[in-house]
């Protein structure tokens, strides 16, 4: 389900249709990329927090029928396990991982940065993958972490986000070493997820105690 400006009150009744016809369940934020600005419709940050917070609420009280919801169950496993494939977003760097080719044996480094010249590694009909793997382009955007991002050197949270996306870094302010707009986000579903994890933890001592 893409989040943009005035459709998250409807998040419960499309989680609801989806678990009762086992469906997994994701939300993505409408936001400018490296192709357009989506100004009218793209989400704010805050209310695209809270859509990730129902998100998660929704798919943690689950009691029967029980199916995956994301960010939440990516964030979780990541937080559980450091699990690097959780969520690519907050992966260490997503070009450990994830590369993307087009019809045309394109390689970039995944589908959002298709067509974009700048940054295409190479073609593998032409150049092959080792050559497109090893290209400066690629080897630039492997160079990003959070070690290396100003807005990040302090952040508590920076182990678990490690910036951001690169793409949205790109997108919203022009520079590779940018922490990713949706910032926030990331620290208010990671901090709402350990939340939750502590009332559970909490619920599960009272009972032990009891026992």
């Amino acid at each position: 389900m893409s989040i943009g400006r005035g459709n998250r009150q409807y998040i419960p009744e499309i989680f609801e249709f989806c678990r009762e016809n086992a469906f997994s369940f994701g939300i993505n934020p409408v936001t400018r990329d490296l192709h357009a600005r989506h100004d009218e419709t793209e989400v704010d940050p805050k209310d695209y927090l809270d859509a990730c917070r129902t998100v998660f609420d929704l798919w943690f009280q689950q009691r029967d029928r029980v199916i995956s919801a994301n960010p939440a169950n990516g964030v979780l496993r990541h937080l559980l396990s450091r699990a690097r494939l959780s969520v690519c977003s907050l992966s260490e760097n997503c070009q450990h991982h994830f590369i993307s080719v087009g019809p045309e044996g394109d390689v970039y480094p995944c589908n959002r940065f298709y067509g974009v010249q700048r940054y295409r590694f190479g073609n593998l009909l032409n150049d092959g993958l080792d050559a497109a793997l090893a290209s400066s382009v690629r080897q630039e955007l492997v160079a990003r972490s959070g070690e290396r991002i100003t807005a990040c050197a302090t952040c508590d949270i920076r182990r678990y986000c490690n910036g951001g996306c690169m793409h949205h870094a790109l997108a919203h302010h022009g520079e590779l070493l940018r922490e990713d707009h949706l910032c926030e986000v990331y620290r208010g579903i990671i901090g709402h997820a350990l939340k939750r994890l502590s009332e559970v933890i909490g619920e599960t001592r009272k009972e032990q105690l009891h026992d």
